[in-house]
């Protein structure tokens, strides 16, 4: 049934204008107030304020109609008497969107000839109902319901309550019919596969035993105890069953209730345990990393002392591998074991509604499971922590191997830092040797230079010996070497210190 929601607007106090979008009063806001929805102008979120937005009026109460989208919509599972019940689970992958299990649920329907004006669809679940194809006189209700991580499609079989066998439980050939279209409704991996039997009346044990192969017997009153649940938590075929029993009362009021609990607690505890065989075959290759580990450790520390760039480098490499590996595996197994502790919630929070009694000569349903659902997040948690520890201690090393190489680095360009300089010291002792022999050379054909000329004055008899002039400008084509030898060098200096001062661009 429908909640009438008041729609109240009161005009803005600011500006005197209506609620709508307008300039003077951008900002809208959405109060509630008991049972009205209050829209109003303001600058500032009053106290008590649920939603706001800068969108205009219309949007604001589209808002308000997606909040209450489905409430009372798709009509609720009943079960009045004796019933069958087949619920089918998928995993979902991200492919499957609600389009194409809105589409699949039609084609069920189709299929089982159930006609459009019996169905009620919404975006997350449908509903519809009419007869078992072939058998008139049985009722069938179909549900589909899609969830995050996985969708289900269930079919309630009982007999009319006009037929003369009503009081009767449908033949199993009859669910025989719609099992296969329940079945060819999604795409494996298959979540849960289960057959629950729903009497209106209470059962003993032998009767039960009758039902459901009794090797295990679990089983508890619910509800207040005027229900009962048993199953021997042994699928058949890949089929789990269960029986649902009570008085014809407590199967109209808590039955359908009792049923989806009982498929949701199968459906959580199913996907808490399906990465239960993968968790462990990956905890023995971390074990056998963590093994391998320790020894390398034990030979690094041994030998990092003396070791060579060649040797870090290969356990650098074969470290990377193992940290590539681990981040692999746990983002591999991250959204799988932070979902394990909510899933292992939803189990615990199915049985608690229960409010379970025991009955004589069962054990109650809720201790195995939940002890078991303990001790699978406990174990998923350990695995987590386990790969949080591995990813560290690889980390730790390999960053201890970069610090190590490094510094071997740092050691090496220091040590040819000091080669450089002795060399450049080799080079500049060199430089001003050659710089001195380059005075003495100028100097040399300076001299001979002078000595021609003056040899030409002594044989045009300007002078009389060409020796004596030769001989004493030899200080000055020494003086003369020398500045130029300086004014080059002094050139060139200068011109090294303005590109290092101020090195070219790119």
């Amino acid at each position: 049934m429908k909640t009438p929601i008041v729609i109240h607007k009161e005009r803005c106090n600011l500006c005197g204008g209506a609620p709508a979008c307008v300039p003077a009063c951008p900002q809208q806001i959405l109060t509630t107030d008991g049972r009205r929805i209050v829209l109003t102008h303001t600058n500032r979120c009053p106290e008590g304020c649920t939603i706001c937005v800068d969108v205009c009026d219309s949007h604001v109460f589209s808002l308000v109609e997606e909040v209450h989208n489905g409430l009372g919509v798709v009509p609720a599972e009943r079960i009045n008497g004796p019933a069958r019940l087949h619920h089918v689970s998928y995993l979902r992958d991200e492919e499957q969107g609600r389009d194409e299990m809105s589409r699949r649920f039609s084609a069920l329907c189709d299929r089982l000839g159930i006609p459009d004006s019996q169905r009620t669809q919404g975006e997350t679940r449908a509903h519809a109902w009419g007869t078992v194809p072939g058998h008139t006189d049985t009722a069938l209700q179909l549900t589909w319901e899609l969830h995050t991580e996985y969708y289900f499609v269930r079919a309630i079989l009982a007999h009319d309550e006009g037929s003369s066998k009503h009081d009767q439980m449908p033949d199993e050939k009859l669910v025989e019919v719609v099992v296969p279209h329940l079945q060819a409704f999604g795409r494996p991996p298959l979540l849960t596969c289960l057959d629950i039997l729903v009497a209106d009346r209470p059962l003993g044990g032998d009767e039960v035993c009758d039902w459901i192969v009794c090797r295990n017997r679990f089983g508890a009153r619910v509800l207040g105890g005027d229900l009962a649940v048993y199953t021997n938590y042994e699928p058949v075929s890949g089929r789990e069953r269960y029986v649902l029993c009570g008085t014809p009362e407590a199967i109209r009021r808590h039955g359908a209730f009792a049923a989806a609990n009982i498929c949701q607690i199968e459906n959580y505890y199913h996907l808490l345990m399906i990465p239960r065989t993968e968790v462990r075959d990956v905890v023995q290759e971390a074990y056998r990393m963590e093994k391998a580990l320790g020894q390398r450790i034990r030979a690094i520390t041994a030998a990092i002392a003396k070791s060579e760039p060649a040797q870090m480098e290969e356990w650098l490499k074969d470290l990377t591998v193992d940290l590539s590996r681990v981040v692999g595996w746990s983002a591999r197994f991250n959204h799988v074991l932070s979902a394990s502790f909510p899933y292992g919630e939803m189990v615990r929070g199915g049985f608690a509604e229960w409010k379970e009694t025991p009955v004589e000569g069962f054990s109650l349903l809720s201790p195995i499971i939940i002890e078991r659902v303990t001790s699978v997040v406990e174990e998923y948690r350990a695995f987590s922590a386990r790969l949080d520890r591995l990813e560290n201690e690889v980390s730790d090393l390999v960053a201890i191997l970069r610090t190590r190489a490094e510094m071997n680095m740092e050691s090496q360009n220091t040590q040819l830092l000091q080669n450089l300089d002795a060399r450049s010291a080799i080079q500049l002792r060199l430089q001003e040797m050659a710089e001195g022999l380059s005075v003495i050379v100028i100097s040399y054909y300076l001299t001979g230079l002078a000595g021609y000329v003056f040899k030409a004055l002594e044989k045009q008899r300007i002078i009389d010996n060409a020796t004596i002039p030769t001989a004493v400008f030899i200080p000055v084509a020494v003086a003369t070497a020398f500045y130029i030898a300086h004014r080059g060098v002094s050139k060139l200096r200068k011109k090294a210190s303005r590109i290092s001062s101020h090195p070219p661009a790119g």
